[in-house]
């Protein structure tokens, strides 16, 4: 699964774990103010790994 996230005027987004526990995740999303560090997609394999690009 893949999710894409999208600010309202096509900004920049952060996205950034904030707790985790066993089989759960929490992701923290804010503006970006830069393109350099920019993270806007989420991907869960079906093994349950998570990546933040």
């Amino acid at each position: 699964m893949t999710i894409s996230t999208v600010r309202q005027d096509d900004g920049f987004v952060k996205v950034t774990p904030t707790s985790t526990e066993s089989g759960m995740i929490e992701l923290s999303l804010s503006e970006q103010k830069n393109a350099s560090d920019n993270q806007g997609v989420v991907r869960i394999r079906e093994d349950g790994r998570v990546f933040l690009n």
